[in-house]
């Protein structure tokens, strides 16, 4: 069955004003564009008294829904249904819009949905208007959208099934947050911090435990199509993750595939940007190579395992214990040098493969909950296309 359509406006208040005569003593809320997540919820909520925000700010209430109107915001999925709203009244950034439903017409938690996902933010984002960097949506944008509407009682059911399909997604989000808490607090239980080494490992050099091989530089010579490979850059290398999307390629000879050719365990080391960067190589894709913005760690099994230097490095860069390691110019970088003299504890080789399968495991789980977070993401575009086409069997 498909629904009729109307525009927005016969439907909803869109940016209502403050009534005349609201008591400007009574305490209100406050959010700023950042209190609104990408992920459609509120973050915080200030408090303030309505005379000091009545002036210069936008006016909402509770149940209301916020929008973000400027870009990247708009395109990034701000907005939120202030459900959640601690006040009744509330103020926040004038680059919000903000859209009421009419009682007995238009159910709020429907017109939020109606509102944040891909379809609508493909719309609006081809009916922004201004300078670049500046563009926005338009309050008439908004007022001419059509929207499909269902008897209310079928609108809040609609809502009912999406609240419960998006809880799936916000589910498998908040288990990687979980599995990636576990794996840092399991090596910080195991063996301390790495700056302060708490638990007196011996302290070892790293060139004394791995062998440390900066990439092959880039230049106009190695792009000559001549027997060209796949190479990972910095920007591949993310903490613990190695992005094999958009690999380039450069010429490699003889003598440099045997020197820059990747294999499974190496760790892979940003030598610049974010310093200590890094992900381990687990032959993602088949003879690859590597460039020279990255070090490639090859460890010695005897003194070490890939995981437990992957996560040295990790605690290392986020406690500051790389920044005397590093040569600071225009940007910072981490030396071949400087990166052959640090200091590992050496934990037991025994204690560190034990982490590394209680660390495996976690990533396997990482890896399903991926997934899973795949396809509740499928599930919920399904959902909303053919709820909003009348297709949905409620």
């Amino acid at each position: 069955m498909s629904w009729p359509l109307v525009n927005l406006e016969s439907v909803a208040h869109i940016n209502p004003r403050l009534p005349k005569g609201t008591d400007e003593s009574q305490v209100v809320t406050f959010l700023k564009m950042a209190s609104v997540s990408e992920g459609g919820e509120l973050l915080e909520q200030e408090k303030r008294i309505l005379s000091e925000t009545k002036k210069g700010f936008t006016y909402f209430e509770k149940d209301d829904v916020l929008l973000a109107k400027i870009t990247p915001c708009f395109e990034n999925g701000k907005a939120a249904l202030l459900d959640d709203l601690e006040t009744q009244l509330g103020f926040g950034s004038t680059e919000f819009h903000v859209l009421r439903a009419v009682e007995g017409k238009l159910d709020s938690k429907y017109l939020f949905h109606l509102v944040w996902n891909e379809e609508f933010r493909f719309l609006g984002k081809h009916a922004m208007k201004g300078a670049a960097g500046q563009q926005r949506i338009s309050t008439d944008f908004l007022k001419n959208l059509k929207i499909p509407l269902p008897p209310l009682e079928t609108q809040k059911q609609i809502a009912a099934v999406l609240e419960k399909a998006d809880q799936l997604r916000k589910d498998c989000q908040q288990m990687e947050q979980e599995l990636n808490s576990l794996a840092q607090s399991v090596f910080i239980d195991m063996f301390g911090d790495p700056v302060t080494n708490p638990k007196g490992w011996e302290i070892s050099a790293l060139d004394s435990i791995a062998s440390v091989q900066l990439g092959k530089m880039l230049s106009s010579k190695s792009k000559q199509n001549v027997n060209p490979k796949k190479y990972l850059r910095n920007a591949n290398i993310q903490w613990r993750e190695v992005g094999i999307d958009d690999l380039l390629e450069m010429d490699f000879n003889e003598k440099e595939m045997k020197k820059f050719r990747l294999q499974r365990g190496d760790l892979l080391v940003c030598e610049g940007g974010e310093i200590g960067r890094c992900a381990i190589w687990n032959e993602q894709v088949q003879d690859c190579y590597y460039q020279k913005a990255l070090h490639r760690v090859r460890i010695n099994p005897q003194f070490l395992t890939s995981e437990y230097l992957q996560e040295y490095f990790f605690w290392m860069a986020k406690l500051g214990g790389l920044v005397n390691s590093t040569n600071e110019v225009t940007f910072k970088h981490l030396t071949a040098e400087k990166m052959n003299k640090l200091k590992v504890p050496l934990a037991p080789i025994s204690k560190q493969k034990e982490f590394s399968e209680i660390y495996t495991s976690i990533r396997s789980e990482l890896n399903n909950n991926v997934e899973l977070m795949k396809e509740a993401d499928a599930a919920f575009g399904a959902i909303m296309q053919k709820a909003f086409k009348g297709e949905l069997n409620l």
